[in-house]
């Protein structure tokens, strides 16, 4: 079914372990609140943080300009 909505939707049908990555990390790059980013997904803070989000290229070139 997953994949049904996503040919529907005109995406690349990824997994849905993909897309928890990819949703966890959209909502904290829009300031959604953490905690509320980690009851979402059904994680607590830390995991959500640490597991779940990824830094763009644009955070990793500011990252390196701050060294």
């Amino acid at each position: 079914k997953w994949r049904a909505y996503c040919r529907q939707a005109e995406v690349p049908a990824v997994t849905l372990h993909e897309a928890r990555h990819t949703s966890t990390t959209l909502m904290r790059n829009a300031d959604v609140p953490s905690h509320k980013t980690a009851a979402w997904h059904g994680h607590s803070e830390d995991v959500s943080a640490t597991v779940y989000t990824h830094p763009s290229v644009e955070d990793l070139q500011e990252a390196a300009e701050a060294v």
